[in-house]
């Protein structure tokens, strides 16, 4: 079960705590396996444009989020109430939806909320790259096989000790797979990581959004921090069921496969 996060926001939370697990987890099936399907009867909001942070803020047991994209503005928020429900991965960091707002609302609750810290997708990247370089084994010709989205890439070292990472489908012959991780499912030590990139970028905020630069069906396009309480949560724009059934439509749509993953 999750617990209400008590800082995040100022008169009660927006987000559950993912618990901390060593289960294994499904990966990725086959290329060939994979479909997209729509949601029956629900309107999606997706973008084939990273969308860019304008304005972040907590209010009134929520949290707002302003953006743009493709030169349109964009308006939204989230409460704890909003968590999806992707119950197969309880050991998976939450994913909250966005419910779209007006301009006018947007305007009125963020005028009498606090404003956060918002950054850009180049803030996340770099996280995501610490991780591959921390977790990538120095051994020669040993892997670390690591999962983000449903996307399999083998980090390893070249000859000359440089990290290098290519699909899974290209895995040298040579190299070995050491370890294997899921970034979604690293509750227990992704903060670290985090608080390495923040400091050196020189960024104090402990309340922020990041921009992640995902795109598409299933996106996520932002993530939401408390760094003093280690809450961590996925924000996405439509109703995001990964994992949950019966109305499983990630799952329908070939999201799940039968190639083991561990949980750092």
């Amino acid at each position: 079960m999750s617990r209400i996060i008590q800082r995040f926001l100022c008169v009660s939370s927006v987000f559950l705590v993912a618990c901390v697990s060593n289960t294994r987890i499904e990966g990725v099936p086959p290329e060939e396996a994979r479909v997209e399907i729509e949601a029956p009867g629900i309107e999606n909001q997706r973008f084939e444009e990273p969308l860019v942070l304008t304005a972040a803020a907590i209010g009134d047991s929520s949290l707002l989020i302003a953006f743009e994209v493709s030169g349109q503005a964009g308006f939204a928020r989230t409460s704890r109430e909003n968590q999806q429900n992707i119950s197969t991965h309880i050991d998976w960091f939450p994913v909250y939806q966005l419910q779209p707002l007006d301009a006018n609302s947007f305007a009125a609750q963020s005028a009498a909320a606090d404003s956060i810290g918002f950054y850009q997708a180049d803030v996340w990247q770099a996280v995501r790259q610490t991780v591959f370089e921390q977790l990538t084994p120095r051994g020669e010709n040993e892997g670390a096989l690591l999962n983000y989205r449903d996307i399999e890439y083998l980090w390893y070292r070249s000859d000359d000790g440089a990290l290098t990472g290519v699909d899974l489908k290209k895995k040298p012959a040579e190299v070995s797979v050491a370890s294997q991780y899921r970034i979604e499912a690293m509750t227990d030590s992704l903060f670290e990581f985090l608080q390495k990139i923040l400091a050196e970028r020189g960024i104090s905020d402990r309340r922020l959004v990041i921009a992640t630069g995902e795109t598409g069906a299933y996106a996520r396009p932002f993530v939401a921090i408390d760094m003093d309480t280690q809450e961590f949560g996925f924000l996405s724009l439509e109703p995001f069921t990964f994992g949950n059934s019966p109305n499983n439509y990630a799952v329908k749509g070939g999201k799940l496969g039968d190639r083991p993953q561990l949980c750092y």
